[in-house]
């Protein structure tokens, strides 16, 4: 059927004259697989149900009552993990929130359930010992290796560690708005760290719109350097991510200090802002960023 990956039976032996029985211990693994699947079908219901629960603001002694039905303790430290796996093109098989919690599966050996939500698979994850960072590395490894599948955009977004169920509300949506992150950058995996800043701001505005805001601003410094050959949006790049240093500018680009301000007058009088107040650094740093 349509599954995130197929699987295959390995045996240690020469079978090449007996393939019969590699047919039918084949048969005995599907089987098998196919009983685990029934089972992991009532969990996945049982998780949805919590996460439905928990999005609708139950009270604790009902969320307490869920988890302990997931086999989910509720003093052990967890994290939420949103996932989703679109297929640009693909005309057949799942969506990208049923996919997205199929790999999820796979990616951690089928130890937890991912029930698909209306943008995206959740699943929360024991973390057992380990931290988030932990996870992610875990998480990192195995969508490095699917992405080098055509048409596969893995996107995981990874709450903070919480414990207790009153924090699993704000999981839910601090992993949802990590894996939009991801989204917004093509795909991959995010954490929490990453979304409390700008990157958050600008993963919640439709993509169409940064790049008219980055267009906007940058056309008239990206059409100055495609005809003199010059470095106008580098030099700001460098510049604000020195915090308008001249001196950190010039010596981080290997170039003299008179060339970065001339390179920055440039660049003022083109787009019309002025490098000196912060609204305009600020404006011309998020076109960078959003373009």
């Amino acid at each position: 059927g349509h599954r995130a990956a197929g699987w295959l039976l390995a045996c240690d032996g020469d079978l090449l004259d007996r393939a019969d029985l590699g047919y039918e211990l084949a048969a005995c693994v599907a089987l098998e697989r196919s009983r685990m699947e029934e089972g992991r079908r009532v969990e996945r219901r049982l998780a949805g149900e919590l996460l439905s629960a928990a999005l609708a603001g139950a009270d604790a002694a009902e969320l307490n009552a869920r988890f302990r039905t997931c086999g989910l303790d509720v003093a052990e430290p967890y994290a939420v993990v949103s996932a989703s796996v679109p297929r640009p093109g693909a005309t057949r098989g799942p969506d990208p929130a049923t996919l997205g919690g199929q790999v999820l599966e796979e990616l951690l050996g089928r130890e937890i359930v991912a029930p698909p939500g209306a943008d995206g698979a959740l699943a929360v994850v024991p973390l057992r010992g380990h931290d988030v960072a932990a996870l992610a590395a875990r998480l990192r490894a195995g969508a490095e290796i699917l992405s080098a599948l055509p048409d596969v955009r893995v996107r995981l977004g990874l709450s903070a560690a919480l414990t207790g169920a009153s924090a699993l509300r704000g999981g839910i949506e601090e992993a949802g708005h990590a894996r939009r992150l991801a989204q917004a950058r093509g795909g991959g995996v995010v954490t929490s760290d990453e979304i409390y800043t700008h990157a958050l701001l600008l993963a919640t505005v439709p993509g169409d719109v940064r790049r008219s805001f980055a267009r906007r601003l940058l056309s008239p410094l990206l059409d100055y350097d495609a005809g003199h050959q010059s470095e106008l949006v580098r030099t700001l790049d460098t510049f604000l991510d020195c915090a308008g240093s001249w001196n950190a500018c010039a010596e981080r680009m290997h170039v003299h200090v008179n060339t970065v301000r001339y390179r920055i007058k440039r660049v003022e009088e083109l787009t019309g802002r002025n490098l000196s107040t912060m609204a305009d650094r600020v404006d011309l740093y998020l076109a960078l960023r959003a373009g």
